[in-house]
């Protein structure tokens, strides 16, 4: 089964590019070429909370880039209204080129937002979009469960609704079953975990000077990472920072490290960066 690619144009350094992301992808060129600026925009898709950040602007009934799937909705609509459990639906091929010309659609609007975020200043950018692969086998299952957490009043409709996909999970607590763009935050739920099931994994970005990283790493994290790095990937960057996103997320995980190993030594933790 072929990987899903990503292509550009008029990319900062590449007039055009179309890269299959395979679980092992190498880059070979001259300095100055735009394989960091490549590999930097690759990494961001891998995020896994890129999908809130890009697919929360469905939630406006003013957006035009979400393109309905009838099948889908009934299939929402139908498992919310009747409270159905483990109900699945097969991934048709029409849902998922109505799912991937909406993800091009929401990439190519908002691809100088995207860009911002990862080099924190602003870079041209002509046409980002993806090719997604599709799976016949691919399944869409959906949970609806009434929502009894206590910080919720009593006396309120809640539930919980839950799709999955794959090993892709996102969970949704409605307040209010009666809203009328509920079921089109819903499909954008859907959509939202449609696009992790494709980019599933972990990506991890090293920067290519990690030898002065390493031997830098606090000082740069003391004087640089304090002013510059507000909440944690935050979506509205500020412009001018003296690193990227990729790089200061680096760096961060860099310097937690030494705490981590204690902790994994102490039979505190299982996980390390």
């Amino acid at each position: 089964m072929p990987y899903p690619s990503i292509h550009v144009k008029n990319f900062a350094r590449i007039k055009e590019a179309e890269v299959e992301l395979a679980p092992l992808t190498l880059f070979a060129g001259d300095n100055n070429s735009g394989k960091s600026y490549l590999s930097s925009l690759i990494w961001v898709f891998y995020q896994r909370y890129l999908p809130f950040r890009l697919f929360e602007v469905g939630y406006n009934t003013d957006q035009t880039d979400i393109i309905p799937d009838d099948t889908i909705l009934r299939w929402i609509k139908k498992g919310f209204r009747e409270g159905l459990h483990d109900d699945v639906i097969q991934v048709s091929e029409k849902t998922h080129n109505v799912f991937q010309t909406t993800i091009n659609a929401l990439l190519n609007r908002h691809k100088e937002r995207l860009v911002r975020f990862v080099f924190c200043r602003k870079i041209d950018i002509d046409h980002l979009s993806l090719k997604l692969t599709y799976n016949p086998d691919l399944q869409f299952q959906m949970s609806v469960r009434p929502d009894t957490r206590l910080f919720y009043d009593e006396n309120e409709d809640q539930r919980q609704i839950q799709f999955t996909i794959g090993r892709s999970i996102w969970r949704k607590s409605i307040r209010n079953p009666k809203d009328p763009h509920l079921l089109q935050k819903l499909y954008c739920t859907l959509l939202e975990t449609y696009f992790l099931s494709c980019f599933w994994g972990t990506c991890k970005f090293f920067p290519a000077s990690r030898t002065g990283f390493l031997l830098t790493y606090k000082s740069v994290i003391d004087k640089a990472l304090k002013r510059d790095l507000g909440p944690r990937l935050k979506y509205e960057n500020r412009e001018n920072r003296l690193l990227t996103t990729p790089q200061s997320i680096f760096l961060r995980s860099l310097a937690r490290s030494p705490d981590r190993i204690r902790r994994i030594k102490s039979g505190k933790s299982q996980s390390l960066i």
